[in-house]
């Protein structure tokens, strides 16, 4: 069952663009519950982040939802709801490594992508700080 603190929209934030697998982030919506957990899509990819229960990980898979733990990225799920714990250490698959690394700067977050800052009129004290923040 959705709980009310389960985001509707997550992002994938942080790996280097000229790291393997940065086309993993982006924009994630919820499309239900799995294994008693929300589990979230990438829209227009079959890329999911979803609950694995057998080893206790979110994963994050390109192949969708399917009972297998095979995925690019894993984090252990110490007891989080949602995937967008920002605590969750993340591990990326690296192939010239042939395992998953751990990635510090990799994130899964419940923050919006951008925000927006209206309202001092132009002149004023502070007025440069109207505008979109990424």
């Amino acid at each position: 069952m959705v709980e009310p603190e389960d985001p509707t929209i997550i992002n994938v934030v942080g790996r280097h663009q000229e790291r393997e697998n940065q086309d993993l982030q982006g924009e994630y919506h919820m499309i239900g519950m799995v294994h008693g957990r929300p589990a979230y899509r990438k829209p227009g990819t079959r890329t999911v982040i979803r609950y694995w229960p057998v080893a206790d990980r979110w994963l994050i898979d390109r192949e969708g939802v399917q009972e297998s733990d095979v995925c690019n990225a894993y984090a252990e799920q110490g007891g989080a709801r949602h995937p967008a714990v920002e605590e969750l250490v993340w591990r990326v698959w690296e192939t010239q490594h042939r395992q998953h690394i751990r990635d510090p700067e990799f994130l899964v977050t419940a923050a919006p992508a951008s925000i927006q800052v209206l309202g001092r009129a132009s002149g004023k004290e502070n007025w440069a700080l109207n505008g979109e923040y990424k």
